[in-house]
């Protein structure tokens, strides 16, 4: 890039299978937000029917706190979208969901630190 610059010829960094990588990351950011979305959608829904509305609605709350955070992470870093970071932002909804159910039902049941979790 260095001896690009320095040249007197105008020229421009090119290599023919660019077209197909942008292409791809296109694709790839256009499918990890809908995962997101999808992912939060159908985990609302999975959370009406095992927990209460105020409380799955909580835990939503939460989710999308963490996805939110997750993308300007990605942003502020330069972490573009491409396989590695749509599998990796799926697990961590997936994570955040999974550890957010726990405290929601340990502190809706009053299950404290050190008690036992079946009577």
């Amino acid at each position: 890039r260095a001896m690009v610059e320095q040249a007197r010829v105008p020229a421009t960094v090119y290599h023919e299978t660019f077209p197909i990588h942008a292409a791809r990351y296109d694709a790839i950011f256009q499918l990890t937000t809908q995962a997101a979305m999808w992912c939060c959608l159908s985990v609302f829904m999975a959370l009406l029917f095992t927990l209460p509305v105020h409380l799955a609605l909580l835990v939503m709350l939460n989710v999308a706190c963490v996805v939110l955070t997750l993308f300007a992470f990605m942003t502020v870093f330069g972490i573009t979208c491409n396989a590695m970071s749509f599998t990796v932002t799926v697990m961590a909804i997936g994570f955040c969901v999974d550890y957010s159910c726990h405290v929601v039902h340990f502190t809706d049941h009053g299950i404290g630190h050190g008690m036992r979790w079946h009577k």
